[in-house]
């Protein structure tokens, strides 16, 4: 993908996240976040946490492939720092879908590895892309593009996906605030991308 096609996707996503939070009685401007984080913290983009994040999305890959997928909702973000909502799915010309808490999202989950257009299902990734997108001081976020291929129980290809993920990890502050640390990485928002044929 091109850079210009690159910054056209990940600005109507975040048009999109911030249409959603608008909506809300309490609001943040995701735009100032993305702005100030860029501006003010450059020297946070340099430690590259690319390795962290596709670790974390092959273990959730991983689970998505298990029978049950039981707990999904531990790879995902619900601690509202920054965004005023749970994480949001966005897929195909769908509404955007919130999640108010792990429960939810585990129910959604537990629904759609029973239906029958998933029962079996598997994933592979044939090609992922991490990007950072703001390097906060007290807050991270990467997108991670990712293409897909789901095959049915006899090994046959079903179809072919793309989805852009985003990833935030918040700082956690030691005794007095003299050490620092970072909590695991967490999905905030997954969006279908339409692939070109």
């Amino acid at each position: 993908m091109s850079y210009f096609k690159h910054m056209k996707l990940y600005y109507s996503l975040l048009l999109l996240i911030t249409g959603l939070l608008w909506g809300q009685n309490k609001t943040i401007s995701v735009f100032d976040f993305m702005s100030n984080g860029l501006k003010s913290n450059e020297k946070a983009l340099e430690i590259d946490y690319s390795t962290e994040v596709k670790k974390t999305f092959n273990n959730y890959i991983k689970m998505l492939n298990d029978e049950d997928a039981e707990n999904i909702s531990q790879f995902f973000y619900f601690d509202r720092n920054i965004w005023n909502s749970g994480p949001v799915f966005h897929i195909g010309e769908n509404s955007p879908i919130v999640f108010k808490n792990p429960k939810e999202l585990d129910s959604f989950f537990k629904k759609w590895k029973n239906s029958p257009k998933n029962k079996n299902i598997h994933i592979e990734i044939e090609h992922m892309d991490v990007v950072p997108i703001s390097g906060g001081k007290k807050s991270k976020v990467y997108s991670l593009d990712a293409t897909s291929i789901r095959r049915n129980i006899n090994g046959e290809i079903i179809r072919n996906t793309r989805n852009l993920y985003y990833f935030q990890t918040d700082r956690v502050k030691g005794i007095k605030g003299l050490f620092t640390n970072w909590k695991e990485w967490k999905i905030y928002l997954v969006s279908e991308v339409k692939i070109e044929t």
